[in-house]
Formats: C-alpha cells, sequence, structure tokens
C-alpha cells in the first residue's frame, strides 16, 4: 500500500471552459443496446456454437453492420447477403506481386474470386498502385479494393485530387470497402509521407462523403519515428525554411454519414475527423483499432492520438491508444498540459467511448467535452484519466490504475472528474493502486463553476454511486465549485479506503449550504490519516461523527476495507498470465492486436473483469 510521499498539499485547478448543451439521447440508447449483443458474443464463443453463429442475428447498434463471433464486422456476410454487392467491383492491390497494366477489375460472379472475394478462389491479377486501382472505384458503388496483407506501400490510400479520397458507397449496407487479401499475418503497410488518408474539398470532391470501411491498414510514419532511417526532426526547416510539422495520419474534413474504421493502426500520425460547415458529419465510428506514439513539439504545435470535433454520432470502440503527445527521444517532444490520447471538442454529439485501452498519455487519457458515454475503459499510467462535461451522460464501470505525472513540474495522479452539473450517472468505477512516486491528486472529483455549471440550467442531477477508491493517494473524493443548490446530487453505496496519512479522504471546498442538494448515505468510509481530518468541509477538518451530522450522511460507516484482493494490477495480471510483469510488456501485446491476432486477454474488458473480481465485484 502506499503512504505519503509527497508533502500533505492538494490542489485543484479550474482548467476548463464553458460547455456546448447537447441531448444524449441517441448515445444513451447506443449504450444500452451494444453491451448485451457483446455478452452475447462472448457467451456464444464460450459455449462452442460458432458454427451455428448468423452474423445477421448480431448487427452492432452503432454501424447496423454484422457482426461475427469474435465481434469484428463480418464484411463477408455483408458482401454474400442476396440484397447487397451484386453489381460489385472488386480490384486488388499488391506492391509485390501486382502489375498495372495486366490486372484486372472483377465482377462479383467471377469465377477467379468464387464466394469470397477476401479469400479468392485461385490466383487474382492484382494492381501493383493504389492509385490506378483507386481510378477503377465508381462513386456511388460498393466497390471493393483489397490490399495485400504483408505488402508496403510507398502510397496514401486517398489518390483522387490532391491526394484526397472522393468516393462514397451506394448506402449504409452497400458500403465502398477497403480491406485486404492474401496469407500473411501482418496488415499492409502504408509508409505515409504525409497522410495516410485525406478528404477535403475542391478538386471535383462530391459535397459529401458517405458508406464507406476502412479496415486492416497499417499507417506508420517513418518520417516522424526517431529509430526509423527515414527520421526529419520534427524541429528543423523544410527546403522553404517553414517548420517541420507532421501531417494527420488520417485527416477527415469532409460532411457525410456511416463511416467505419476497423482493425487499423495508426504510428506516427494523428487520427483527425473535424467538420465545420453547413451539412453535417453523422456516424462516424472507429473500433478494435490501434493509435500510438504520436506527439506535438513544444510552443510549435499539438499532437493527440485522436482529435474529434463536428461529429455527431461518434463511437470509439475496443481500441488501444497509447504514447501520444510526447516523446522522450525527440527534442522539445516533452508532455505538456495541451496533448492527450482523446480529444473530444465540445461541438460533438452523442459520443460512445467504450472498452478502450488508454495509456500513458502526455496529459489526458480522454477528455469528453461534449457529455457522452464513457464505459468499461482501462486507463493505465495516465496523469489525469478523463472527465466528462457538456451536458453530462454515463461515467460507468472504468478502471483507472497506476496513474501517472504529466512532469516533475506537472503532477498530477488525477484519476476521474465531472465537469458539469448537467444529468450524469458515475457508477461502479474502479480507481486504485496508485504508484508510490504518482503525485497526490484526486480519485474522484466533481467541480463545478458558473461558466459550466450556470444557475439557468433546468435538469441538474449527479448521481455517484457503486464505485471504489483504493490506495490512490491524496483525496478519494472530492467537490468543488458553487454547485446549484436544485441538485439533486446522490452520493451513495461508494466505498472510499486510501493509505494516505497525510490527506483528508473526502474534501468539499464550498460552503455547506452551496450544496444543499446533495445527498450523502451508505458509503464506506477507511483512511490511515488522524481521524479528526478524514473529512473536510469549507476548509475545516471534521472526524466522522461530526461530518455525519452535518451532511446528513445516513447509514455510512467507517469500515476497513475487506476486499477479495484488492492490490491486483497491470503487473500482477500478466503474472496471472504467465508473462513478462511489467506495464511496458502488456502495452506490447496490446499494441500487436489484430483481426489475425486478436486475444481477448489484452483488452480492456479482460483487464478490468480481473481486477473487479480482486474487489469481490462481477463484470457488468
Amino acid at each position: 500500500m502506499n503512504r505519503c510521499v509527497q508533502a500533505c498539499t492538494v490542489g485543484f485547478g479550474l482548467l476548463y471552459g464553458g460547455c456546448v448543451l447537447v441531448d444524449n439521447g441517441y448515445a444513451r440508447a447506443v449504450a444500452s443496446d451494444i453491451t448485451p449483443a457483446h455478452s452475447a458474443l462472448e457467451k456464444n464463443n464460450r459455449a462452442g456454437r460458432e458454427a451455428a453463429w448468423n452474423s445477421w442475428d448480431h448487427l452492432h447498434s452503432f454501424t447496423r453492420l454484422p457482426l461475427n463471433p469474435e465481434g469484428w464486422t463480418d464484411l463477408l456476410a455483408l458482401y454474400q447477403h442476396p440484397d447487397y454487392y451484386n453489381d460489385s467491383r472488386i480490384v486488388y492491390v499488391s506492391s509485390s506481386r501486382g502489375d498495372d497494366s495486366t490486372a484486372v477489375a472483377y465482377e462479383k460472379n467471377s469465377l477467379v474470386l468464387g464466394s469470397d472475394p477476401f479469400n479468392p478462389a485461385g490466383p487474382v491479377a492484382a494492381y501493383k498502385t493504389i492509385n490506378k486501382a483507386y481510378s477503377q472505384l465508381r462513386d456511388g458503388y460498393p466497390d471493393i479494393m483489397l490490399l495485400r496483407r504483408g505488402d508496403v506501400f510507398e502510397e496514401v490510400l486517398s489518390q483522387g485530387w490532391g491526394r484526397g479520397w472522393q468516393k462514397s458507397g451506394r448506402s449504409s449496407m452497400e458500403r465502398m470497402i477497403v480491406n485486404y487479401w492474401g496469407d500473411a499475418k501482418e496488415r499492409p503497410q502504408l509508409i505515409f509521407p504525409d497522410r495516410t488518408l485525406n478528404t477535403y474539398g475542391g478538386g471535383g470532391t462530391p459535397p459529401e462523403i458517405s458508406y464507406l470501411v476502412f479496415s486492416g491498414f497499417d499507417g506508420y510514419g517513418a518520417h516522424r519515428d526517431p529509430d526509423s532511417e527515414r527520421y526529419v526532426d520534427a524541429n528543423s526547416l523544410d527546403e522553404n525554411g517553414r517548420l517541420v510539422q507532421p501531417q494527420a495520419g488520417v485527416l477527415w474534413l469532409m460532411p457525410g454519414s456511416d463511416i467505419l474504421f476497423e482493425d487499423i493502426r495508426l504510428s506516427f500520425g494523428q487520427f483527425t475527423v473535424q467538420y465545420s460547415g453547413p451539412k453535417s458529419l453523422q456516424n462516424f465510428a472507429v473500433r478494435r483499432s490501434v493509435i500510438d506514439k504520436n506527439y506535438g513539439i513544444s510552443g510549435k504545435y499539438h499532437a493527440q492520438g485522436i482529435y474529434a470535433s463536428g461529429v455527431d454520432g461518434l463511437l470509439v470502440e475496443d481500441s488501444v491508444f497509447d504514447y501520444n503527445g510526447k516523446n522522450d527521444s525527440v527534442p522539445n517532444a516533452f508532455p505538456t498540459i495541451f496533448n492527450h490520447n482523446l480529444y473530444i471538442q465540445s461541438d460533438n454529439r452523442n459520443v460512445v467511448i467504450r472498452g478502450n485501452i488508454i495509456s500513458n498519455p502526455s496529459s489526458h487519457g480522454l477528455q469528453l467535452r461534449p457529455g457522452g458515454i464513457i464505459e468499461n475503459n482501462l486507463f493505465l499510467k495516465v496523469p489525469i484519466a478523463a472527465f466528462i462535461a457538456g451536458t453530462g451522460g454515463q461515467m460507468v464501470a472504468n478502471v483507472v490504475l497506476s496513474g501517472n505525472d504529466i512532469s516533475d513540474t506537472l503532477p498530477r495522479g488525477w484519476g476521474l472528474d465531472v465537469l458539469t452539473a448537467n444529468p450524469t450517472v458515475v457508477r461502479r468505477n474502479i480507481v486504485a493502486n496508485k504508484d508510490a512516486v504518482v503525485s497526490a491528486g484526486f480519485a474522484y472529483h466533481l467541480s463545478c463553476a458558473p461558466d459550466r455549471c450556470p444557475a439557468t440550467m433546468t435538469e441538474k442531477s449527479i448521481i455517484f454511486e457503486n464505485n471504489i477508491a483504493y490506495d490512490w493517494n491524496g483525496l478519494a473524493f472530492g467537490i468543488k465549485g458553487e454547485w446549484p443548490v436544485a441538485g439533486p446530487g446522490i452520493i451513495e453505496r461508494n466505498q472510499f479506503s486510501q493509505f494516505d496519512p497525510c490527506h483528508e479522504l473526502i474534501n468539499i471546498e464550498h460552503p455547506q449550504d452551496l450544496f444543499a442538494g446533495f445527498t450523502f448515505g451508505k458509503n464506506k468510509y477507511f483512511s490511515e490519516n488522524m481521524p479528526s481530518r478524514w473529512f473536510r468541509l469549507g476548509g475545516n477538518s471534521y472526524a466522522f461523527e461530526n461530518w455525519r451530522r452535518i451532511v446528513k450522511d445516513d447509514g455510512s460507516t467507517t469500515t476497513a476495507p475487506t476486499f477479495p484482493d484488492p492490490e491486483r494490477n497491470i503487473d500482477s495480471y500478466l503474472q496471472h498470465l504467465g508473462l513478462e510483469a511489467t506495464h511496458d510488456a502488456f502495452i506490447a501485446e496490446a499494441l500487436q492486436q489484430s483481426r489475425f491476432n486478436w486475444r481477448r486477454e489484452f483488452t480492456a474488458a479482460a483487464v478490468n473483469s480481473y481486477i473487479r473480481e480482486g474487489f469481490g465485484l462481477q463484470s457488468p
């Protein structure tokens, strides 16, 4: 267990400003609908009933596309449906075996392909270049371009005007597909000089780009990798005397709908989806992908893993985000407060962030500025795990382990934060086992101020229940700011167990009459601090009995924790698997996740289940 390793002080800053009020009803519907489907998938796998699986009985609630027994989008089921893809054109691309002069664009019923174009029956005549293959795709058709697995392409995917993607599929069920073929385990790799994939207007680009699946490519920014022979110092100047800035690996700037990225890896490049025009960008999903090692240069430009703005309906699911925003090997790429793994801007709507591994960013693991759903994510070595703002929403069943600081001069060690008084549910989360060298910060925090919680709000409610804070040096739970008296705020059935003799367990900074709308009850409190300093209210410290009398904390107790195995962390999880017991070893495995190398033990869901068992809890 941690002991006091820092000075006995805790400070909180109001870092974030105004909120955009949006409706999260659609996002809540998605959350309640997908989780049972995933549970059914896992039960089917465990029972060994894959042979009887019908993917059309298991549509993903966000994409509405069929899922195979392992939870991947079933592109073959989509292709083989009798009502879809009957006039498709299929083109193959191989940098190692293709020939643009002899390649063939195939029709659906070609004998060479058989019934499965992703595993063709016979040898196919492939194009050598993506450029030539792209020219065979028809805008508005359910055409398919397949890149050979294991090949390396010195090209970008988007080959239209200005190297922008300019083509759409026909409908949400007849999407244009970019995927792979071949026998290699590795995805096709695109070494991008600027962007792997880019969309923007001009040059005959349609007014909208929609109905697309991009699945199975590895975008690698070799020029940004300090270990690559192609590395270019991002602090240097180009031939025009301008600072060499990294281009986004994926840059999506067009309106449209029904766009899915699945099974991609993007290293040393940012995934940016951003639209601010008069139309709309709807139903954009990133699933089971890996985004890592994107970094910024301090004072020059910022860098995120994902930056999203202007999307109505955004899903990020079952993906891995690691080491974005910083790079110890690049001059001036040190961590700052501006770089994060996921930066979800306040002008998005209906956002769901579920089942992701979010590790070791520069600052935040996740900024969910518009509100939405944060569910069953695993946060590892994150200075500030996540906050939810805007319209509120749900922060449910997440696990936060280890913690981190931004730097020696920017201490953090913060867990989960709520920056809105709009209806928000914080339930069944675990924030536990902070590394002893990490600064004393809060496990959970509610922070309100007039700019984000105006008195004119008509719906205000915080439900904070069944959460666990365990051995997270600093505060277990804090409230800061002038919360609307109307509330209500329900703080019930939580377990706050700290072993830090330097800090209060609970700290409510504002005067008592400003939180009259809060109800405390049935919580379990434990601390190794002096009993008279467990609770702090309005600058004064109190023992439990006085605290309970002042805030009318009914049914709560001071109970030492009796969890089955609460010391569990990522090291013990790897020991449980018989592997090297380090954070780096776990992340190295997680970064290798793909459709052809999918191992459930390296998902957030599996780790979170293991951690919950240590606290005597079942998985949701």
